[in-house]
């Protein structure tokens, strides 16, 4: 099996003035946001090698992902656009049905590998106040064996 995707996202992130109030109405801060507007680009292949026997597969899966950059409103200071998080899959595994077809076997390993993931970061700024905002890590990675 194999498959392909083109994907090119635009963001356009309109200008605006929040209002920040407190509890009883007043007026805490007037914040302006730019004008600004973002596209990107990816090609996300997919592809699958099987070997099937009666009662018995063996699959083996490289696959790319992909997640369009974006704007964090929550941070008027900074409101991006941040990178497009992108990852990388290999993932390998077996099936199999044993005795009859009474117990079934699957068992897989996969390794995930990001690059520019997406994370909300929580800064404490001035006084103490706590503040967050999306910016891009540099790379995570996972790799995980799953057997039941």
């Amino acid at each position: 099996m194999r498959s392909a995707r083109w994907r090119s996202p635009q963001i356009h992130f309109p200008p605006r003035v929040k209002t920040f109030l407190v509890d009883d109405g007043t007026v805490l801060d007037d914040v302006s946001f730019p004008d600004d507007k973002e596209s990107w680009d990816a090609f996300t292949p997919k592809v699958t090698l099987s070997y099937k026997q009666s009662g018995f597969l063996a699959y083996v899966t490289y696959g790319e992902g992909y997640k369009s950059g974006q704007y964090s409103p929550a941070s008027p200071a900074d409101p991006g656009p941040v990178d497009p998080e992108k990852l990388t899959d290999i993932e390998a595994g077996i099936k199999a049905s044993l005795l009859d077809n009474r117990v079934n076997v699957n068992v897989s390993i996969f390794d995930y590998d990001y690059k520019e993931l997406q994370v909300f970061l929580v800064e404490q700024v001035g006084t103490g106040q706590l503040t967050s905002r999306l910016v891009n890590a540099a790379e995570a990675e996972i790799m995980v064996a799953i057997s039941a």
